[in-house]
């Protein structure tokens, strides 16, 4: 039996390139090589082909994720996720009818902050709302990408600042669909001023 050396692939390796240094090993020392990769431990000899291995890897990798999936905590993360979902699905679905009223309001720049940071916490990917909806309602009552280029001393009235955080979200909203978690962190700090 030969003997079997065990290495360790640094981190962000690419599986391929592991495989192939491996299979190099195991032919220079003429021994069989071990190595964990994300997990899933493989074991590779001189005769190893790169094809079979990315195979077993990725088999493994599947036979793994179902095991955890099936387990008390994989089965209890599931539930969480689509309890939260349902949550933050309820909480979109408000916003979504007290926009028309938030965003109207001239004035309330606390109201439209709070908006806008519960938006942002329910705005994942497994929820759902009309973007463009949206979008007409805030654009009726606020300019794309207001306030960028002033000076810092401009964002120091919360009307100001408010008012560039709502650019902000729109420009994000209409040009690329989704917006960066900095809006809900800028949205949190205006409403704090």
């Amino acid at each position: 039996m030969k003997k079997t050396i065990t290495i360790d692939p640094e981190w962000g390796s690419y599986l391929g390139t592991v495989i192939k240094e491996a299979t190099s090993l195991a032919a220079s020392k003429d021994c069989n090589v071990s190595f964990t990769f994300n997990g899933i431990e493989l074991v590779v000899n001189a005769l190893s082909i790169y094809d079979d291995v990315m195979k077993e890897w990725d088999t493994k990798r599947k036979e793994e994720s179902e095991r955890w999936r099936n387990s008390p905590e994989g089965i209890a993360y599931f539930e969480e996720q689509r309890i939260d979902t349902e949550t933050k699905q309820r909480i979109m679905d408000s916003l979504m009818v007290i926009a028309p009223c938030v965003w109207k309001q001239n004035k309330n720049w606390n109201r439209k902050m709070k908006w806008l940071i519960d938006y942002h916490s329910c705005n994942i990917s497994s929820v759902s709302y009309d973007k463009d909806k949206i979008i007409s309602i805030v654009e009726q009552f606020h300019e794309d990408g207001w306030g960028v280029g002033k000076p810092k001393e401009f964002f120091e009235n919360k009307e100001n600042m408010a008012k560039y955080v709502i650019g902000q979200w729109l420009n994000m909203m209409t040009k690329m669909g989704c917006v960066h978690d900095m809006v809900g962190s800028f949205a949190e700090k205006t409403l704090a001023k």
